[in-house]
């Protein structure tokens, strides 16, 4: 497992896609109304000191993940169990994409069809990438990544005709806090997200490599966050799009050029598809190698259909409707996904760098 050596260009590839991925569908930061172009940027801001302790573990623990660094710093019992935490997190993540995704694709094309249709294919696909290993995912990411930043472009490039600047004035109308707060909200998701690369990276091209991966995708896959969440908000308003689940979706509905050029929604729900797909299985992945490094297996390959299934079962039992779904991402989110992208990792980062004083 610790033989897949990851490339700087595949590395930022792999950030980037997690980022963009399934949350390119909504308007991240729209707590924060006419102003969520801003906490965009203020959650990348709020970003940059974690994404620098994801790359500090690398850079400590060179040719190791996080759930090697996790028995280095506090032994095999202790250092298992939270490997279990991680586990337990990492496919709960990615059962809660698979079921956007399944909800995404009921809810605008296929609503006659049972959502567990879509879900089983998606999912048998991620099971299929994790069992092909992390360097066939990192060349289909290659591969699509390009594809998919130059129909994202074209679908802002062709939406500026329909833009209106009145959509986002007055700046800061309601002040700073529901910035603040938006802010907060698009850092748990998806910035902080790339938690999931502590576990996945082992090898890497140089020593700065770390830094220049996580930093590098956190500041091209935040530009094309912003991009899409201010386009989203100038095309469509804030009342509009705090009042439907996927403004990209419905904004792309709104490309018409001389009535040759339409239904370009289709070609945005393909895209936003695709990234979901390769973000269930970047977190798939995780669990599965998590599995392995826990209980001492060579291979993590053979866990993909196991842990598949497992996410396939969760989706049933996490919400009922697209509403609870959104309603759990808004108030439960980012509480309890800050333990294992904000808390742990801080723990593990201090336990890091006491320990790497005591080996040296």
């Amino acid at each position: 497992m610790n033989k897949e050596v990851i490339s700087d260009k595949q590395g930022i590839y792999l950030v980037i896609i997690l980022l963009v991925g399934s949350s390119s569908i909504m308007v991240m930061g729209i707590q924060a109304g006419k102003d969520a172009w801003l906490a965009v940027l203020l959650g990348i801001a709020i970003s940059f000191p974690i994404t620098l302790i994801y790359a500090r573990l690398h850079f400590i623990f060179l040719g190791k993940d996080l759930f090697d660094i996790l028995e280095i710093c506090f032994g095999k019992i202790i250092g298992k169990g939270i490997c279990l935490l991680y586990v337990w997190f990492t496919l709960h993540h990615a059962a809660l994409i698979l079921e956007n995704v399944g909800t995404f694709i009921n809810t605008v094309s296929l609503y006659r069809t049972p959502i567990v249709i879509p879900t089983i294919v998606i999912a048998i696909m991620a099971m299929w990438a994790v069992k092909k290993g992390i360097k066939v995912m990192c060349e289909w990411i290659v591969f699509f990544l390009p594809i998919i930043v130059i129909l994202l472009g074209a679908f802002v490039f062709l939406l500026i005709p329909r833009m209106r600047i009145n959509n986002v004035l007055p700046v800061m109308n309601n002040g700073i806090i529901p910035i603040i707060y938006g802010g907060i909200s698009v850092f748990t998701f998806p910035f902080a997200e790339t938690y999931v690369f502590t576990m996945i990276f082992t090898r890497f091209d140089n020593k700065k490599s770390p830094y220049k991966i996580h930093i590098t995708g956190l500041l091209i896959g935040g530009f094309m966050m912003y991009t899409i969440a201010l386009t989203n908000l100038l095309v469509l308003s804030v009342n509009t799009v705090s009042t439907v689940y996927y403004p990209t979706y419905l904004a792309a509905t709104r490309v018409k050029i001389f009535n040759v050029l339409q239904r370009f929604e289709v070609i945005i729900g393909i895209v936003l598809v695709l990234g979901a797909f390769m973000k269930i299985s970047i977190f798939l992945f995780a669990s599965c190698k998590g599995v392995a490094k826990t209980f001492g297996f060579r291979e993590y390959g053979f866990i993909a259909l196991p842990m598949g299934l497992m996410s396939i079962n969760a989706t049933y039992f996490q919400n009922d409707s697209i509403m609870e779904i959104f309603e759990f991402a808004e108030g439960i989110w980012p509480y309890y996904s800050s333990v294992f992208q904000v808390i742990l990792p801080c723990i593990i980062w201090i336990a890091a760098e006491i320990r790497k004083k005591q080996l040296n």
